[in-house]
């Protein structure tokens, strides 16, 4: 799956903020930079293994309007570059386009987010004879979730629930000429922290903790096992440069099964970097 980056931030009633629901402010744009490298490696039973080097540079665009609402759009570039079972493949070109809308309403000691996302494929999914691939889908992603964060200065706690939904038309060529229909749901619980410094504007760090609970998959109607469900972290620390800001964050992610789409797995790693300038 391509990586894509979408940095959230929270612009409350509060005078505090939290890195991990960001919202522009009403009446104003903005404009984020990403880039963000992955490092993974999929080691089966059978000592075969999957393992490559992901990039990929995003440019994410949010309008504010009202109080308390936003939406946005991101187009991203990516390119990988991977040993398939000891096959060299890359797959590189413009990902899916992600359009966006987020809201929040103040509640208790912080405020209840709520917010949608669909992503949609300008081409479908096509592989070439010697497996390189673009960086489209074939299809439609779309992710709900809703969440609460909780505000007690100089901390922010808070929690998500999402689920994502998918429908793929992907074209192997390497495999067969046949068109192979794909969908499938993947629902996910994420908890942040964050704790700001009490110097205006200074920097301060937050970090997350997700965890994939189910994430199931049909292919041409046959309904698949539930796949690898991934445990990832993550620490962050924004860096105010006047009236923009720096990201710079650190991840990793691993396995919670032993098995994927019906495969012994030894070993799921990913270790990920990545940038982010808001201005």
């Amino acid at each position: 799956m391509a990586i894509r980056v979408l940095i959230l931030y929270l612009l409350c009633f509060s005078a505090e903020a939290s890195e991990f629901y960001h919202q522009a402010p009403a009446g104003e744009n903005e404009y984020t930079a990403n880039f963000i490298g992955e490092y993974s490696l999929t080691r089966f039973s059978n000592d075969s293994k999957i393992e490559g080097f992901d990039g990929v540079l995003a440019l994410q665009v949010e309008r504010g309007f009202a109080d308390a609402h936003a939406a946005g759009v991101i187009v991203a570039y990516g390119r990988g570059d991977f040993s398939r079972f000891g096959v060299d493949q890359r797959s590189y070109g413009l990902e899916d386009i992600e359009l966006y809308y987020k809201g929040f309403r103040p509640l208790w000691d912080g405020s209840f987010r709520y917010g949608l996302a669909t992503m949609i494929a300008l081409e479908d999914r096509n592989f070439k004879s010697d497996g390189d691939r673009n960086r489209f889908t074939g299809g439609i992603w779309t992710r709900l979730y809703f969440g609460y964060e909780h505000i007690s200065s100089p901390y922010v706690l808070g929690l998500q629930l999402s689920r994502e939904f998918s429908i793929e038309d992907r074209i192997e060529d390497y495999e067969s000429a046949a068109q192979k229909d794909v969908s499938g749901t993947e629902d996910m619980v994420v908890t942040f922290y964050m704790e700001k410094s009490k110097e205006q504007g200074a920097a301060y760090w937050g970090g997350s903790f997700s965890y994939t609970l189910t994430s199931n998959r049909v292919e041409n109607g046959t309904e698949k096992e539930n796949t690898s469900p991934i445990l990832r972290f993550k620490v962050y620390r924004p860096m105010k440069l006047g009236s923009s800001t720096l990201i710079p964050s650190l991840g990793a992610g691993l396995s919670t099964t032993d098995r994927v789409g019906g495969a012994e797995l030894d070993e799921y790693t990913e270790i990920r970097l990545g940038l982010g300038y808001r201005f």
